[in-house]
């Protein structure tokens, strides 16, 4: 998909209710989203490799982690977000983001069925990984 594109998608979710009045530890939603913005080129299979930009956002993201709360505000973030853009990507790519990055905290697949409550986003102690697989 074109970066334009998908520009317009992340435009239109970014001023939508929803994105606006979510929030973790005072980060809204559309911030969450403009961190993992230069990601989707690697999510949609676009880019072989995650973007220094994108693994900045990663590592963002990983950053405002606190609690449970948080790790389920994210992941409903991010849900919603890539579901709403009507594009294919690939949930295992979401999932490899972290270790691409080498941030350590691990999360599953995102798909649109995706239970945030069940949500287990975790930092490891040992090696650097974000949304790792193992």
């Amino acid at each position: 998909m074109s970066q334009s594109v998908w520009f317009l998608a992340l435009f239109l979710f970014l001023f939508s209710r929803s994105a606006l009045s979510e929030t973790v530890n005072e980060t809204s939603c559309s911030t969450i989203i403009q961190d993992v913005f230069p990601c989707l080129d690697f999510v949609d299979g676009s880019s072989k490799y995650p973007s220094t930009a994108c693994c900045y956002g990663v590592k963002g993201i990983s950053d405002s982690v606190n609690d449970k709360g948080d790790r389920k505000a994210i992941c409903e973030c991010l849900k919603n977000t890539l579901s709403s853009l009507g594009t294919a990507y690939d949930p295992n790519l979401v999932s490899q983001l972290p270790a691409m990055c080498g941030v350590p905290i691990t999360i599953p697949p995102i798909k649109g069925d995706t239970d945030c409550t069940e949500f287990i986003m975790s930092t490891r102690d040992s090696e650097p990984h974000f949304f790792g697989l193992g």
